[in-house]
């Protein structure tokens, strides 16, 4: 049946449309959303030409606002479309006709999608196209400061190859003016060399033996002339033994008397200003020079230049590279001078044989240099002193008695040196050679010497032993 639908149909169909024209409305409204804005996408720390990009910014957005005015619009039109068939159910016609217009529209906003779309990656594609320009640019500008340095590097190279002729021409000068030093140097060498090949090693053993030899041979001739009885003429001259009593680095108690105790110190006494004078006035490093004082001068000489064993050497070449024409004369004055010194020092204990003890002194001497002479020409040094700090690995004589360990009264007396320690000077430490010998206080000849001394002079205090007299300590008789 044609004509008018009833109320009930036009409701429901009015309600069918009302929410078909919403949910259009609806989807219309979710499709028009666009992209994001570029102000959200873009940002400043992309875009090393922001002045550019703001300009295409702001035609975009002008654009893009153009375009939400469009859709506000749109979208009030579809409201009121949707109103209109709201209002005039059942014309479908004019509903086809808002859906049409609605589906236009929402191409237009597709296309306006798609167009937004190309452009925004025309401009990315652009802006990347930039961005790698300017990475490339800096790689560029990198390069050619490195060429500059380069450059700059190679020109310096360049300015120090053009100065190395010149500098060439410098160290050969400098190298002939060496090669002049060295070979005056080398000359030098071979003067000083032709001084110091005569330095040969010597054994300390051998020279142990000779040592040896030369003591036994002092004293043997100790013993033959200061063992035997003095006249009572010499026992009784003070001042003779008080000059002897100066010469000795101890104050040794010699009795004057002819007791075993007395002639045992007599030998010892003798001993000593031999081995004192063999020390000092033999065992030197030459024997040109007998000023006074010379000795000394030299031996410091060669202890300071101990540090360099090369110098040492040299400098006891040097004093060794005299003809032996010259030297001999020296060791024979050398002798000589000795002989007359010993003899008129040991003279108040010495008697009648003064002419034999200075023959045989005079060989004993002899000996002494010959040994001597030997170690001169030694690599190491060799010395000889009296005194020593450690008297330890010193050596005793029998002779003069054991040691008596009982108690006695006390005593200037310690020690005193019968026979020079020799040895090698080493930088660090010595080499002993030959030990010393010394005579100790508490030796059996010493302790006895010492109590007749005691009693001697008791018996003069209380005015006895006027015949029998003994030198005090300070050399002079108490009873003149």
């Amino acid at each position: 049946m044609s004509g008018r639908p009833s109320n009930t149909t036009a409701r429901s169909t009015s309600t069918s449309v009302s929410n078909t024209a919403k949910g259009s409305g609806e989807k219309a409204c979710s499709t028009t959303s666009g992209p994001p804005s570029s102000r959200t996408s873009v940002t400043p720390a992309n875009d090393p030409a922001s002045g550019a990009f703001r300009e295409f910014l702001a035609e975009e957005d002008e654009a893009f606002r153009e375009f939400h005015k469009q859709r506000e619009k749109n979208r009030g039109k579809i409201q009121k479309y949707i109103q209109d068939y709201i209002d005039i159910e059942g014309s479908s016609e004019e509903i086809g006709r808002l859906k049409l217009a609605i589906c236009i529209k929402d191409t237009e906003i597709q296309t306006l999608k798609s167009t937004y779309k190309k452009q925004w990656e025309t401009f990315n594609s652009r802006f990347g196209e930039r961005a790698e320009l300017q990475r490339a640019n800096a790689r560029l500008e990198k390069s050619v400061r490195d060429e500059r340095v380069k450059i700059e590097a190679t020109e310096k190279e360049l300015a120090t190859l053009r100065g190395i002729p010149k500098q060439l021409e410098m160290e050969k000068t400098e190298a002939e003016r060496r090669n002049q030093k060295i070979y005056k140097l080398e000359t030098d060498l071979k003067e000083w060399d032709s001084y110091v090949v005569g330095l040969k090693a010597i054994g300390s053993v051998e020279l142990n033996r000779e040592l040896a030899q030369l003591f036994n041979r002092s004293y043997r001739m100790a013993s033959k002339h200061f063992s035997a009885t003095l006249p009572e003429q010499l026992l009784s001259n003070r001042a003779r033994w008080a000059t002897l009593r100066s010469c000795l680095a101890a104050p040794l108690p010699i009795p004057t008397t002819n007791t075993p105790a007395a002639k045992l110190c007599r030998q010892a006494a003798a001993l000593h200003i031999i081995s004192a004078h063999i020390t000092t006035k033999i065992f030197k490093p030459c024997y040109l020079h007998e000023t006074p004082g010379a000795d000394e001068a030299i031996k410091e000489v060669l202890r300071q230049q101990s540090l360099d064993e090369t110098k040492l050497r040299i400098t006891r070449a040097f004093l060794l590279m005299y003809p032996a024409e010259i030297v001999n004369k020296a060791i024979l004055r050398t002798i000589n001078t000795t002989v007359s010194d010993v003899v008129k020092i040991l003279s108040p204990i010495l008697g009648d044989q003064t002419d034999e003890f200075r023959a045989d002194l005079n060989e004993l001497l002899r000996e002494a240099v010959s040994l001597w002479r030997k170690a001169q020409y030694s690599r190491e040094m060799v010395e000889a002193r009296t005194e020593k700090e450690d008297y330890r690995d010193w050596k005793w004589l029998r002779r003069f008695g054991e040691f008596d360990d009982t108690p006695k009264p006390p005593t200037n007396f310690g020690r005193l040196n019968l026979f020079p320690y020799v040895y090698f000077r080493g930088k660090s430490h010595d080499i002993p050679i030959y030990e010393g010998i010394v005579l100790w206080s508490d030796q059996k000849a010493v302790t006895e010497s010492e109590e007749e001394c005691r009693k001697s002079m008791l018996a003069e205090s209380q005015g006895r032993g006027h015949d029998n007299g003994m030198v005090s300590e300070d050399g002079e008789s108490d009873n003149e």
